[in-house]
């Protein structure tokens, strides 16, 4: 897709603002598209498609042509996910740690569901969510999970989700990734623990929290598959 918003562009001599906004998203978004550093939707094909004045299949065609035949056929190979680190509640870490994680990639399927966002796969560290139902989340699973910025206009949060959620704290200077399942209450997110250990606390975000207390909280992933090692003892 990358390509064919580029050419698009270029084509009718648009900046990067101008496509932007013909698209109805904000530059950022729209520089990640081209970049292909963002997934496909459906909705950012259709508002290519309706920006640009062409058929939803030139904004596909780049993607198709770049495809392994298996996936065109329909098939579903597997591909190597990016392990982006830990989650361990309760567990501040400095900014400057994350994205220094060294992992080998792993082996999974694309998502069915949600075929054209981004994968990433996280490793659990602690046991604030080895209660979850109904399969547990021990300590050293692994959590393969789609982006939320990719899907966060079609998916929005409900409760029951299994997700990966940053908090930070002095200025953005400390950091803690963990698991949690989400509670939607009123007009409350609560992020709530699943464990056997009384020490994990849940926390509860307003929706329109304003950080007054110099924390930020987002929502990085949705959890889709855990994969567990199973003891030989």
């Amino acid at each position: 897709m990358g390509t064919s918003l580029r050419q698009l562009r270029t084509a009718r001599g648009w900046t990067h603002d101008q496509a932007a906004e013909a698209m109805g998203v904000s530059r950022g978004q729209y520089i990640k598209l081209e970049r292909g550093e963002r997934g496909l939707t459906e909705r950012t094909i259709g508002l290519a498609a309706k920006a640009f004045g062409v058929a939803k299949s030139e904004i596909l065609n780049e993607k198709a042509e770049n495809q392994p035949a298996a996936v065109v056929a329909g098939e579903m190979p597997e591909m190597h996910v990016k392990v982006a680190g830990v989650v361990a509640a309760g567990i501040y870490r400095e900014a400057e740690d994350f994205g220094h994680f060294i992992h080998k990639p792993i082996s999974a399927l694309p998502d069915v569901e949600f075929p054209e966002a981004r994968q990433v796969a996280f490793i659990v560290e602690g046991d604030s969510m080895d209660a979850t139902k109904p399969y547990p989340i021990p300590n050293g699973s692994t959590l393969v999970c789609i982006d939320y910025s990719d899907v966060d206009s079609m998916l929005p949060l409900r409760t029951g989700m299994k997700v990966i959620v940053e908090r930070t704290r002095d200025g953005g200077q400390l950091r803690e990734w963990s698991c949690k399942e989400i509670e939607i209450r009123g007009n409350d997110i609560q992020f709530n623990p699943r464990s056997t250990n009384a020490k994990h606390k849940p926390f509860i975000i307003p929706r329109n929290h304003l950080a007054d207390d110099g924390q930020m909280v987002r929502v990085m992933a949705i959890v889709r598959q855990v994969i567990m090692h199973m003891p030989l003892d």
